[in-house]
């Protein structure tokens, strides 16, 4: 049905209501010195749908139904789920493996480590949204500026197996899961830091292009999925909301630059942005979107975002040289643009 349904919503909400009344939201003060099974999964469940609520609020723009600050439950350490089902001393070895901000230390990747890191960008993500969607929130720039430096200080953090890298998705021996977490980290942090630039630009921050390289950077990686799909088929479900979530709102700004150009040549904080590379990357951004067809979840969101970028396209490749270009009104175009902040599924109306 898609995120932005009421279906999804709905049974979400129920997911949370559970949550709290299981009481699962909060710390068990079980004895730490040795995990077991019953209290990691608990602290997964918990990490997991905390995660998952922060990614409805950023894909709906609606409040959060679970509250940061009444999040009592710690991480979930670092052990792979099968090592709870052999002896104890396998258990024992691998919690003794631990770093001390509760990592594994010999670069594995499980489905808890992948969860460890979403949950982590999602806790900072929803300071952000406090913010946000309180139009009476009074925040000054450098309490920002100090979010964004703990966000990159916490991917700093992260294990560098867990870090995306470009060369790995070539490499067949590397199991395509762990190309999946790297670029779902990778893009949750991207995220955080697009939001963050959101609201500097809002406190009258001069724009020094960084919105326009994070934005670049999110469509490019959510192409990675489209070029790379044959590798990625695991990730086929969540094509459309991944378009959504993702290159949606970064397809934006870059529509926005080729609409009001803010630099020349090539950009001075990233030398692959060109005007020639942002055409070229909402052009596959285009036909990734022009994929997607009904009945699949999100399909109407992913044409209305395909017809507006695909105008924005056609006004930028088709004016002459003798052209006005920009033109001298928005006005003058056929589209209507709403790039509020979280507005994400309707960025582009009409």
């Amino acid at each position: 049905m898609g995120y932005a349904s009421l279906s999804a919503w709905r049974l979400h909400a129920d997911t949370v209501a559970l949550l709290t009344f299981l009481g699962i939201h909060t710390d068990p003060l079980q004895d730490s010195s040795q995990p077991n099974f019953c209290q990691e999964n608990r602290k997964q469940l918990a990490a997991f749908i905390f995660m998952m609520d922060q990614t409805f609020v950023m894909f709906t723009g609606r409040p959060p139904l679970i509250n940061y600050r009444f999040m009592f439950m710690p991480l979930p350490l670092d052990i792979d789920d099968g090592d709870f089902f052999a002896d104890e001393a396998v258990v024992t070895r691998s919690f003794n493996g631990l770093d001390a901000n509760g990592w594994n230390t010999h670069g594995g990747i499980y489905s808890v480590s992948f969860i460890r890191a979403r949950t982590i960008c999602a806790f900072i993500r929803a300071e952000l949204v406090e913010v946000a969607l309180n139009k009476a929130a009074n925040i000054s720039t450098s309490t920002l500026l100090d979010i964004k430096s703990r966000q990159i200080s916490a991917m700093r953090q992260i294990p560098s197996s867990l870090i995306y890298k470009p060369r790995e998705i070539l490499d067949p021996k590397i199991p395509s899961y762990h190309i999946l977490a790297q670029l779902l980290v990778q893009l949750d942090h991207l995220q955080n830091i697009f939001i963050l630039e959101r609201l500097l630009l809002r406190q009258n921050m001069l724009d020094e292009g960084d919105l326009l390289v994070t934005s670049f950077e999110m469509v490019s990686l959510t192409l990675t999925f489209w070029s790379h799909k044959d590798r990625l088929l695991e990730a086929r479900n969540d094509f459309e909301w991944l378009l959504i979530a993702y290159a949606a709102p970064g397809g934006g700004i870059m529509c926005m630059e080729l609409l009001e150009p803010t630099f020349t040549g090539t950009h001075p904080k990233n030398d692959k942005i060109t005007r020639a590379s942002i055409i070229q990357q909402l052009s596959m951004l285009v036909a990734f979107l022009n994929w997607v067809h009904p009945p699949a979840p999100n399909a109407d969101l992913c044409a209305n975002c395909k017809a507006v970028i695909q105008h924005v396209l056609d006004h930028t490749l088709n004016t002459t040289i003798e052209s006005t270009w920009p033109p001298p009104s928005l006005d003058s175009l056929p589209l209507d643009f709403n790039f509020e902040l979280l507005d994400t599924f309707s960025w582009a109306r009409g």
